[in-house]
């Protein structure tokens, strides 16, 4: 079995991946995401 703080781990730098493709991919979208 995976430990929770491995799994936790896992799925933060999954999350944390995704968001920087996002920046990266489409910085407009992402600042009027922010701004709402």
């Amino acid at each position: 079995m995976i430990k929770m703080k491995e799994m936790i781990k896992i799925v933060g730098w999954s999350v944390t991946g995704l968001l920087i493709t996002l920046f990266i991919s489409s910085p407009n979208v992402f600042h009027y995401w922010i701004n709402m």
